[in-house]
């Protein structure tokens, strides 16, 4: 099993380092994309480094990016990480301006991709099952689906759900790395004693704009997520694979993100993501090379 730490709903795993080094706390995010470490991470696993060249990287991450492949050591004391496994290397891994580092990196869809896991938020539990693995005659399977080409090859690892919120069917991405940083005042408004880096849900600015039409009453916390200054919705209750849950914090983003930037990387369209604040209660299991999922 998998060292994992859950706090608030998030999942983060320590990895070993080679002797004379500290484990490595790496945060884990299916809504993320590449293996990022920081570069003092890099350094304690001993990585040949050299300066990163793809300019979309560099104009996402900044000019001080460094790539370093995965050393033998990593390969045969990291499960899942694949075969010539490559880092994306900065000097701190923060996920916004303003917010703080991340731990010692992230572990996204590519380290997921070809196995089978099972997240059991009640026990707190992270599960890499093996090939022969089957779920138990109770769990009960629901839709799942990535991107793939006209032939039929997975082209995208990241996976399409369905969640249904005020009578609506929502296509949404699995990001079990969803999170905000709430601002000061949203923090105040919120008072509930968790920290302001926590777990959260998406969804597009559109739909948000029809729940408020639609329910004024809702709670609203304006100017809630530092450094973008988005604002927050709490929908009374969300239905996940037939299990209704709640209330449940939403965070905005534009209908930009959706339509340009994920829409590329998705089987069809989304309208939101879907984090820990909604799987808290659930054990659910994704069989990637196979495409199915299934909860009990």
């Amino acid at each position: 099993m998998i060292a994992a730490t859950f706090i608030d709903d998030r999942v983060y795993v320590d990895m070993r380092a080679p002797a004379g080094h500290a484990p490595l706390h790496l945060f884990t995010d299916s809504g993320g994309g590449s293996l990022l470490l920081s570069r003092a991470a890099a350094l304690r696993l001993d990585l040949a480094l050299r300066p990163e060249t793809d300019q979309d990287t560099l104009e996402e991450l900044g000019p001080d990016t460094l790539v370093g492949d995965a050393t033998a050591f990593v390969t045969r004391e990291w499960a899942g990480v694949p075969a010539h496994a490559q880092f994306t290397v900065m000097p701190e891994v923060i996920p916004l301006k303003g917010w703080p580092a991340i731990g010692d990196g992230i572990l996204g869809r590519q380290w997921f991709a070809n196995h089978t896991w099972t997240w059991d938020y009640p026990h707190r539990q992270l599960i890499m099952r093996p090939a022969t693995w089957r779920p138990a005659p109770d769990a009960r399977p629901i839709e799942v689906a990535f991107k793939t080409d006209a032939d039929g090859h997975r082209v995208s690892d990241f996976a399409r759900m369905t969640v249904r919120v005020d009578g609506e069917d929502l296509p949404v991405l699995f990001d079990t790395g969803a999170t905000t940083v709430l601002t000061p005042t949203a923090l105040q408004a919120l008072a509930d004693g968790k920290p302001a880096m926590r777990a959260t849900s998406m969804m597009a600015h559109s739909v948000i704009e029809r729940w408020r039409a639609r329910h004024p009453d809702w709670r609203v916390v304006e100017d809630a997520q530092l450094g973008t200054h988005s604002l927050m919705i709490l929908a009374p209750e969300v239905e996940f694979a037939g299990r209704k849950t709640g209330p449940v914090w939403f965070t905005e983003r534009s209908d930009k993100t959706y339509d340009e930037f994920m829409a590329p990387m998705m089987s069809d369209r989304i309208e939101g993501s879907i984090g820990g604040n909604v799987l808290s209660r659930v054990v659910i299991s994704i069989d990637y090379p196979r495409a199915k999922a299934w909860v009990q």
